[in-house]
C-alpha cells in the first residue's frame, strides 16, 4: 500500500517537471528571420499619419517581418492621432522599433508618446525628447478659474497616459511626467541614461547590429528573439495619395491653400470672365477642405480671418484713410494665428502669417483700388463709347448716307429734317441694324435730347 502511494507520487512529480518543461520551452524565445520592414513618420502627425502607419504595420506582417523600423522626426502632432499610433503599435503583431533619426531630428510632443510606445526605442546621437505639455488656446489668466482647472484635468489625464505606456514598455516615468508636466526635453546621450530609450546607433546598419540577439514580448506575450544583423530592409513608402493628404494637412500649406483659394475667387468675382483666378482658387480651397478634416479649425480664427477680408475689400471700395485696411490687416494676422486649434509648435509659421498678410494687403488695397478707379472711368469702346462720339457727314444727303464715327464709315439716317452737308457734325441718336440716327448738333431736337 505504501509502495503504491509513493508510486503515485513519483508519477505526480514526473507530470510536474513535465509540465514546467513545457512551460519554460514555450516561454523560450522564438527565433525569427524575415526581412526588416522600414518606414518614415515626419513633420507634424495627423489622421493620415496614422493611417500609414496603421498600413505599414499590416503590410510588415503580411510579408513576415521580423520588425518594423519605425523612423521619426516630428515636432508633434494632434492627439487623437496620436493615441491611435500608440495603439497601433503596442498592438502591432510583430515588434515596432522607434528610431529618432537622423542627427538634428527631434520626437517633441506626439513623438514622446511613439517613441516611448516601442517595443525598442532608439536615436541618433545628436537629437532629442520630451516636451510633450499639452497645450490649449484656451485664456488661463487669473480671472479664469474653470479654465485653469480644465487645463490641470488635460495635464493629468496625459501624465496618467504617458506613464501607462513608458511602464509598459519600462521607461523612466520620472521624465515622462516632467515631459509632460514641465515640457522636459533632453538629448539622446540623458535620454539612454535614464532609461528613456533602449539604444543610440548612428545609423540603421548600425541599428540593426545592436538590435540582433535581443527579445521583445509581443502582446499576445509571445517572445521573440530578433535576427537583425545583415537582415534585408524593405522599405514601406507613402503613397501619392497619402503623400498629398499628409502635404496639404500640414497647418502651414493648409492655410496658404485657404487664403489663394479666396484670394482666386474674391478676383474672379470681381473681374468675371477671365478664369484662371477662379480655377486656382476653387482647386486650393479643395485643398484646404481635405486639411481641415485632419485639422481641428478654430472657428474664432476663421471668423477672424473673413472680419480681416471684409474690412480690406471696405477700405478698397470706400477709402476710410487706412482705418478699415489696418483693422483688416489686424484682424487677418491674429485669425491666421488662431486658424487651428493646435500647439504653437504646429501652428502656422509666424513667418508665413506675415507674408501672407503683407501679400494680401497689397493686393486688396492696392491693385483693388486700382480696379475700381478704372471702373469709374468714362467707357471708351462699344456702343456706349459710339453713342457719346460725333458723327461727321462723309456726303450730302437728305435722309440717308454716310457718314464717319469712330474711324469707321457707317450708313446714317438723318433725323433732323433738314439737309446735311459734307463735313457737318452730327449727334449719334441710336444704332438700329447697324444704321446710325442722327441728328444735327444745333437742332432744337438735339438739344433736348443732350440735355435730357
Amino acid at each position: 500500500m505504501a509502495s503504491t502511494r509513493l508510486l503515485a507520487v513519483f508519477l505526480l512529480l514526473l507530470a510536474a517537471i513535465a509540465d514546467l518543461a513545457t512551460a519554460e520551452e514555450t516561454s523560450r524565445a522564438v527565433p525569427v528571420n524575415g526581412p526588416v520592414f522600414e518606414c518614415r513618420l515626419e513633420g507634424v502627425l495627423t489622421v493620415y499619419s496614422s493611417d500609414f502607419l496603421k498600413r505599414a504595420v499590416d503590410e510588415a506582417a503580411a510579408g513576415n517581418g521580423q520588425i518594423l523600423l519605425v523612423g521619426l522626426d516630428t515636432p508633434g502632432g494632434l492627439l487623437m492621432a496620436t493615441k491611435t499610433m500608440v495603439q497601433t503599435i503596442l498592438n502591432a503583431p510583430l515588434p515596432v522599433v522607434v528610431y529618432v533619426s537622423p542627427a538634428g531630428a527631434s520626437a517633441t510632443s506626439a513623438g514622446t508618446f511613439i517613441t516611448v510606445a516601442g517595443h525598442v526605442a532608439a536615436m541618433s546621437p545628436g537629437t532629442n525628447i520630451g516636451a510633450a505639455h499639452p497645450v490649449t488656446i484656451m485664456p488661463t489668466n487669473g480671472e479664469s478659474d474653470g479654465a485653469k482647472t480644465m487645463m490641470e484635468k488635460v495635464t493629468n489625464d496625459t501624465v496618467a497616459y504617458v506613464k501607462s505606456i513608458g511602464r509598459l514598455r519600462n521607461r523612466d516615468l520620472e521624465f515622462l511626467e516632467n515631459s509632460v508636466r514641465e515640457s522636459t526635453s533632453i538629448p539622446s546621450r540623458e535620454a539612454l541614461e535614464r532609461g528613456v530609450i533602449d539604444l543610440i546607433a548612428d545609423n540603421v546598419p548600425q541599428l540593426l547590429q545592436k538590435l540582433d540577439g535581443r527579445e521583445v514580448t509581443l502582446v499576445d506575450g509571445k517572445v521573440v528573439k530578433l535576427s537583425t544583423s545583415g537582415a534585408a530592409v524593405m522599405p514601406i513608402d507613402m503613397t501619392a495619395r497619402e503623400r498629398f493628404f499628409s502635404a496639404v494637412s500640414d497647418p502651414n500649406i493648409a492655410y496658404l491653400l485657404l487664403m489663394l483659394g479666396i484670394a482666386g475667387l474674391f478676383f474672379e468675382a470681381q473681374m468675371p470672365g477671365v478664369g484662371l483666378p477662379g480655377v486656382t482658387g476653387a482647386l486650393c480651397l479643395s485643398g484646404a477642405l481635405v486639411a481641415f478634416k485632419a485639422l481641428p479649425l478654430s472657428y474664432t480664427g476663421l471668423l477672424l480671418l473673413l472680419l480681416g477680408l471684409a474690412f480690406l475689400i471696405l477700405e478698397a471700395h470706400t477709402p476710410t484713410h487706412g482705418v478699415l485696411g489696418i483693422g483688416g490687416l489686424v484682424a487677418l494676422a491674429m485669425g491666421s494665428y488662431l486658424l487651428f486649434d493646435t500647439p504653437p509648435s504646429i501652428r502656422v509659421n509666424v513667418e508665413y502669417i506675415a507674408a501672407v498678410v503683407g501679400t494680401m494687403g497689397f493686393l486688396f488695397l492696392f491693385l483693388l483700388s486700382r480696379v475700381m478707379t478704372d471702373l469709374k472711368k468714362p467707357i471708351v469702346s462699344g456702343r456706349e463709347a459710339l453713342m457719346a462720339s460725333v458723327a461727321v457727314a462723309r456726303e450730302d444727303f437728305d435722309q440717308e448716307g454716310l457718314v464717319v464715327a469712330e474711324g469707321e464709315v457707317w450708313k446714317a439716317v438723318n433725323l433732323s429734317g433738314q439737309p446735311v452737308a459734307k463735313g457737318d457734325q452730327l449727334k449719334i441718336r441710336n444704332i438700329v441694324s447697324g444704321c446710325l440716327e442722327v441728328d444735327r448738333k444745333d437742332s432744337p431736337q438735339s438739344g433736348e435730347t443732350e440735355g435730357r
